[in-house]
């Protein structure tokens, strides 16, 4: 038996997020259905196959407005009710330009290259936490004016009738900032144990408890967890031939001369060798004294800035105590030794 589709009158999609759709009739061309060799096309099979897994919503992409007085016709015509259909935005390049797609890859305004696909926002050191914050806040919004939320908070908040039918582009530095504050809102431990994964795979077996001492400082620093890799270089250096102790000009200054700067890490080394335990807080009273006692206005900054100097070889690093106990004290030990003989040449 065939049935061709009328063409007077029209067809009526009820949509959960645009409300009622009318489609005349007579722009909706009839289909086919069964394929010469006896196989459905898509259309027959989506109807009959959402029937018989009881489907009762269907959520989609908008551009498949246009599939559905052909669906709701079928249901009808098979005698069966059709499920809730709710046609979601399209999420469009950051350039603007068509949809973004995982099979072509996309590009911003500025012609650079924009994560798609999950591995890739995974491999850029982004939080799943964050990740899912992000995409709930396109095209919905929590109230109450809060951006940072956990999904469990989410989920029972949220209702399809809420999210905007406008097409939207995904903002990235969004990404970026929110990741940095879910980085902040972890326990040190929790952060350690999501770093450490990253570090491996970009070549550096880097130990629990050294990442454990140093996750406050890295809290505070990270946007992404792969920043880690340029923060924490100093662990693994010296390991990779790479270390080399920073020139003694860098260690002095009109607040800590050489002989002041050389009396003090010296000094500081005595310490660390006998510290017990070596831990922030052992390391922090004793290594203040230190730096108060070499500097000519008393104040240990000078050369606490040296030292973390001297162990690290970056401008840009933990702190001097939390770094110290990271590197352990047989490798801050050698590091030292190192800058004092550049000193003292």
């Amino acid at each position: 038996m065939y049935k061709r589709q009328p063409t007077e009158g029209a067809t009526v999609i009820p949509d959960v997020i645009r409300g009622d759709i009318t489609v005349p009739n007579s722009q909706i061309a009839d289909a086919v259905l069964l394929k010469s060799d006896g196989l459905p096309t898509y259309h027959l099979a989506n109807v009959v196959d959402d029937h018989f897994m009881a489907i009762s919503h269907i959520l989609r992409a908008d551009e498949w407005i246009s599939s559905a007085p052909l669906h709701l016709a079928l249901y009808a015509a098979l005698g069966w009710e059709h499920p809730i259909y709710a046609h979601l935005p399209l999420v469009l390049n950051p350039s603007g330009k068509g949809k973004l797609s995982k099979r072509a890859q996309a590009f911003d305004d500025q012609g650079r290259q924009v994560l798609v696909k999950v591995e890739e926002f995974r491999d850029a050191g982004y939080l799943p936490q964050a990740l899912n914050n992000f995409l709930a806040n396109v095209g919905w919004s929590f109230g109450d004016d809060r951006e940072i939320f956990p999904i469990e908070e989410a989920i029972p908040r949220f209702a399809i009738e809420d999210i905007n039918p406008a097409p939207t582009r995904l903002p990235y530095d969004k990404l970026d900032w929110l990741t940095g504050q879910w980085i902040q809102m972890m326990e040190p431990l929790e952060l350690a144990r999501a770093v450490r994964p990253v570090l491996a795979r970009q070549g550096h077996e880097v130990g629990a408890e050294a990442l454990l001492a140093v996750a406050p400082a890295l809290k505070v620093r990270l946007k992404k967890l792969t920043d880690a890799e340029a923060f924490l270089r100093f662990l693994w250096d010296d390991e990779d031939g790479g270390f080399a102790a920073p020139a003694a000009d860098r260690l002095v200054s009109a607040k800590l001369p050489a002989a002041a700067a050389r009396r003090g890490l010296q000094a500081a080394r005595a310490l660390i060798a006998a510290a017990q335990p070596l831990d922030v807080a052992t390391l922090s009273a004793g290594l203040t004294a230190v730096g108060e006692s070499v500097t000519a206005n008393g104040k240990a900054g000078p050369f606490l800035g040296a030292l973390r100097l001297a162990i690290t070889g970056q401008d840009v690093s933990p702190p001097v105590y939390e770094s110290i106990v990271a590197l352990g004290r047989g490798r801050a030990l050698a590091r030292l030794d190192s800058v004092i003989a550049e000193i003292e040449e």
